[in-house]
């Protein structure tokens, strides 16, 4: 799932699975009903989901992560052995992403403003396409918690633009699980050609 959001927003997907799949549909840490205990960042959180299919026993995994669950299903599969990789709306090429949330970031940091500028944030990435009552269905569960959005976002603000590109890039070519990136917004035209070179098994 998303940033703030939890399993929940999942559910229209994974009641079409469960018939058919065992299917684990964990909050990630400071999210839903997990607890909120820092750190926040990418390796912290495969980590924890590693620990979940360990502990579920879970062999012949099919990872699918949205937004940031995109990234976390990818940090995940670098280290761990997958039978797949989803990644449903999370560009790995961070560079824009940075520049935009840097400059956010004195505001983000301000509990009068962080509201205001975190629901501004998630009208800009969502879009149109999703369906008004979907996009209702999934906001109603959102919990905006300062602390874990900037804890989660903390490299991306806090990196220069060389160290977080070289974070990405060991992170992705590590992968060699079959993967499908799928876009609602269009990520470039070059985009599936830099994101091959660093994953050949990537669609």
């Amino acid at each position: 799932h998303g940033i703030t959001e939890s399993g929940r927003s999942w559910e229209p997907v994974t009641e079409r699975l469960a018939g058919q799949f065992q299917v684990v549909v964990p909050d990630l840490r400071g999210h839903g009903q997990s607890a909120a205990v820092a750190p926040y960042d990418l390796a912290t959180m495969a980590g924890d989901l590693a620990a979940v299919i360990t502990e579920c026993g879970l062999t012949d995994v099919r990872l699918v992560g949205h937004s940031l669950g995109g990234a976390v299903v990818s940090a995940l599969a670098g280290v761990m052995g997958v039978h797949s990789v989803i990644n449903v709306d999370q560009s790995l090429r961070l560079d824009e992403f940075q520049a935009g949330l840097q400059a956010a970031a004195p505001m983000l940091r301000d509990e009068n403003t962080f509201g205001a500028v975190i629901s501004a944030l998630f009208d800009d990435m969502a879009g149109t396409a999703l369906d008004p009552a979907e996009r209702a269905r999934i906001e109603s569960h959102r919990i905006p918690t300062q602390s874990v959005v900037l804890g989660v976002w903390h490299d991306v603000i806090e990196s220069s633009p060389d160290d977080l590109k070289a974070l990405v890039e060991a992170t992705a070519s590590a992968v060699t699980a079959p993967y499908l990136s799928l876009f609602g917004i269009d990520p470039g035209d070059d985009y599936a050609d830099w994101f091959t070179g660093l994953v050949p098994s990537a669609t």
